[in-house]
């Protein structure tokens, strides 16, 4: 949010679907010290007047947009009104509403727990299918996926914080991030792992690189 012509409230112009939306207010983006939750983000009381969605556990505010371009009023940092002491009107979703939600919600969670599950064993179904036979490059990704499984974890908190202050999209900076991590997993495990007792360990003897 600005400030451009210096009275100490913050625009901002936001594009949003028609429909229900949440917000809250936030210091610095997400970017700053995170202390309280109280303290950095700009929430508001839950169960007060201007709570969109009365009893759950977030104070957030809430606007429903129709077919035409609405602006809202100011509003004090985590405060229901304008800082003079006048309410702000907040939109509430219905209760009708609240309750689809967390029906959704609730059939939302049963399904994944079976579709995880599913996947995994359409993974498995279709490899023991078409890739049953024998293959010197599958059993090397095989051999090093016992390495791969170690070493990626700690690869993947590290590559993407390096391009956390790019402008770059996030699907280029997954498809980049994922071909570094790759990339340092297998050529790790060639160079300082097959032909070394930890290659033993992993995979029952020593392979030579050649």
């Amino acid at each position: 949010m600005t400030d451009e012509d210096g009275d100490l409230v913050y625009t901002k112009t936001v594009e949003v679907r028609k429909g229900f939306h949440e917000y809250i207010f936030t210091v610095n983006g997400w970017d700053g010290i995170i202390q309280e939750k109280w303290d950095w983000l700009g929430c508001i009381k839950v169960g007060t007047e201007c709570d969109a969605i009365p009893g759950d556990e977030d104070g957030t505010n809430g606007l429903s947009l129709g077919d035409e371009n609405i602006i809202l009023n100011a509003v004090c940092w985590q405060s229901c009104d304008d800082c003079d002491g006048k309410l702000v009107a907040s939109t509430k979703i219905s209760d009708e509403e609240v309750s689809k939600r967390r029906l959704f919600d609730k059939a939302f969670y049963f399904i994944w727990n079976f579709l995880v599950p599913a996947q995994i064993m359409l993974v498995l179904a279709l490899f023991v299918n078409l890739f049953n036979v024998e293959s010197n490059r599958l059993r090397y990704i095989s051999d090093a996926s016992y390495w791969v499984y170690i070493i990626h974890l700690p690869l993947t908190h590290f590559i993407p914080g390096l391009f956390h202050q790019s402008s770059m999209n996030v699907f280029i900076k997954f498809t980049i991030t994922s071909i570094i991590v790759t990339g340092i997993c297998f050529i790790t495990y060639h160079y300082l792992v097959r032909s070394t007792f930890i290659g033993e360990f992993f995979n029952g003897r020593r392979y030579s690189n050649r």
